[in-house]
């Protein structure tokens, strides 16, 4: 039971986290700033049932796992308090870069980073926060899945 919850409620802690940052992402601050791209890219083309589930899977369980190991597990390490920061600035920044090209991007990407940084960094489990990220990535892209499964079937 002890290790049920000492993995499992941090990972719905940090779910909730990605949660509250999406939707301060799209409710607040792109409502806010409506004329103003925030340099994000998404090319999405669903057109043959085989490079759909490939996508779903890259997007779903490749991508976070592979974010959460690079950005968070190689870049952050431990030791001082100032290291720790330090590097968690880098990796937050790092991983915003490759999410988006303008401020208002960078900053909403920094953001969305934010509970899964925490999270490695409290815990310093990476399971957590992967488990966590995989989670939301299936929240966020399973109803385009299933969207373009369903209209490709449906030709």
């Amino acid at each position: 039971m002890t290790r049920v919850v000492r993995f499992w409620i941090p990972v719905a802690v940090t779910f909730a986290g990605l949660l509250l940052t999406n939707h301060i992402k799209n409710n607040i601050i792109q409502a806010n700033y409506p004329l103003v791209k925030d340099g994000t890219i998404s090319i999405i083309t669903h057109n043959d049932i085989i490079p759909t589930v490939f996508y779903a899977i890259m997007m779903i369980i490749m991508k976070p796992v592979a974010e959460e190991l690079f950005f968070r597990k190689a870049i952050i390490k431990f030791g001082s308090k100032k290291r720790v920061f330090a590097l968690t600035v880098v990796s937050l920044l790092l991983c915003a870069i490759t999410r988006a090209h303008g401020l208002l991007g960078i900053a909403e990407w920094v953001l969305m980073a934010l509970p899964v940084t925490i999270a490695y960094v409290v815990t310093r489990n990476i399971y957590i926060s992967v488990m966590a990220h995989v989670a939301f990535e299936f929240y966020d892209n399973i109803y385009s899945v299933v969207y373009a499964i369903g209209r490709i079937l449906n030709r």
